[in-house]
């Protein structure tokens, strides 16, 4: 299975602390260029993005958040123009471990196990308490299975996922314009982008606790300040907002185990 990472040029220090864990693992690797969405110009904006929802989603939907999505949306591209039966992608912030290299073998040796249209993620994230169901679920290890969320809409992250050619070529044709996140998995459901998605159960991975490069706006005087600390890597400060940045990840990964059946998903 072919593992890339998506990377920003400039990103220096997040290339070297994805690829000193890659090489300590013994797994092969490709970094994919990522966009820089600070570089876009306004008529390739105006050519693939979606204006309204830029406008309307100003907050989130910044230049960086859509440099992300076509970073995704380029190594999906790949990916089809290549052949590549099925990938590993992974984001640049992210922990890995020993146990990722077992689940990536079992899925590789064993993929008529896997729906082609439903990516894996081994890290996953939600503002909410997240159930995972048991219907239909994949035993992985002893310890490992995949299973489908109860209610799509409430996952979140792209950090680290595997994907098969068949769904790359699905969401090839269904992300342009750009008008959504890359981790938008709901939303790409309901374009027919995807038939549904897997969680890795319990979480593989962990995000490191990097600063986001998405650029999100926060116009609170909180907010303000926060930027303002993270620019300039102020000490102490910049060792609480890191301390911060675990803790609102912890939050995010409160899941539990449910029979039912999921509420999306075809």
């Amino acid at each position: 299975m072919q593992t890339f990472v998506i990377n920003l040029k400039r990103a220096s220090k997040r290339r070297e602390f994805m690829e000193n864990q890659l090489h300590k693992l013994n797994m092969p690797y490709q970094i994919f260029e990522a966009v820089d969405g600070k570089t876009l110009k306004q008529g390739f904006i105006n050519q693939y993005c979606h204006k309204e929802m830029m406008e309307k989603h100003a907050d989130w939907l910044t230049l960086g958040m859509v440099g992300a999505s076509l970073s995704h949306f380029y190594l999906y591209q790949h990916i089809v123009a290549n052949n590549i039966a099925v990938a590993f992608i992974l984001e640049d912030d992210i922990v890995l471990t020993s146990e990722v290299v077992n689940i990536l073998n079992f899925i590789e040796q064993n993929e008529t196990k896997f729906s082609k249209f439903e990516p894996i993620l081994l890290y996953y994230a939600s503002h909410s308490t997240l159930k995972l169901s048991n219907y239909q679920s994949i035993k992985l290890s002893n310890n490992y299975q995949a299973l489908y969320p109860h209610n799509l809409a409430l996952v979140g992250s792209s950090a680290a996922y595997i994907i098969f050619n068949e769904t790359a070529k699905k969401m090839v044709d269904v992300i342009l314009p750009i008008r959504v996140a890359p981790d938008a998995w709901t939303s790409f459901y309901g374009w027919n982008g995807l038939n549904n998605i897997r969680c890795v159960f319990p979480t593989v991975l962990k995000p490191a606790p990097f600063e986001s490069q998405i650029g999100y706006i926060d116009n609170t005087f909180l907010g303000k300040v926060k930027n303002v600390l993270n620019l300039n890597n102020i000490y102490p400060f910049s060792a609480i907002l890191e301390e911060r940045r675990r803790k609102i990840a912890t939050k995010m990964v409160d899941y539990i185990l449910v029979n039912d059946k999921p509420i999306s998903g075809k």
